[in-house]
């Protein structure tokens, strides 16, 4: 409903269509053959999750950049984002997703339950299954560099990777105060690094 307002009209509609739908789809796990439906589910998973949200972790902390992040949050909550969550967000939480999701990979052996083995046509649907969460973010990271402008895909990528100028709260007393203004002395990655952990002028506040 947030990505086609017209549904909001029937709400209770699409609320109830989504509930019978995924009320029917549960239902193949309480069958005989349910567990094995299971086992698959829960094997493969977990290759398309750690990296999902490994992704959404250097969008907020890198792309879009903590420190704004940290400011839509104290406009919302009256306080912004602590440097030790920070940290946690920009470096801590990515590093441990990637190592999870490189080790899922590493260890990767074939499903079993019991003495059962899966047939080898299970391992290509798992691994779809387990990577389909990432369908969204590549078709939207296609479609965001499509409509870019540049006149090299690198730059084009560059512009996609550039929190929108458009991006503002749906409050008008809000939005009118609403800036963002990337001084010149923001753009190493060391300047950035520090504007996402500390923010302009608080290097001594860490909590």
């Amino acid at each position: 409903m947030d990505q086609f307002p017209t549904l909001r009209r029937r709400r209770v509609l699409v609320q109830g269509v989504g509930c019978i739908l995924w009320y029917f789809l549960g239902l193949i796990l309480c069958t005989q053959g349910g567990i094995y439906v299971f086992v698959v589910l829960d094997w493969y998973i977990a290759f398309g999750v750690p990296m999902l949200a490994f992704i959404e972790c250097v969008i907020i902390g890198w792309i879009y950049g903590a420190e704004r992040f940290s400011r839509d949050a104290e406009l919302m909550l009256g306080r912004g984002i602590p440097v030790l969550m920070r940290i946690a967000l920009t470096f801590i939480a990515p590093s441990i997703l990637l190592t999870i999701a490189v080790s899922t990979v590493a260890t990767y052996k074939p499903p079993t339950y019991g003495k059962y083995k899966f047939p080898y046509y299970i391992t290509i649907f798992g691994f779809l299954l387990g990577l389909s969460t990432l369908v969204p973010v590549i078709v939207g990271a296609v479609k965001a560099i499509r409509s870019s402008q540049g006149k090299t895909f690198l730059k084009r990528v560059v512009n996609a990777s550039k929190p929108s100028e458009n991006w503002k709260p749906a409050s008008r007393k809000h939005a009118r105060d609403y800036t963002y203004d990337e001084l010149s002395n923001y753009k190493s990655f060391y300047s950035r690094m520090k504007l996402n952990i500390f923010g302009p002028g608080n290097t001594e506040k860490w909590i």
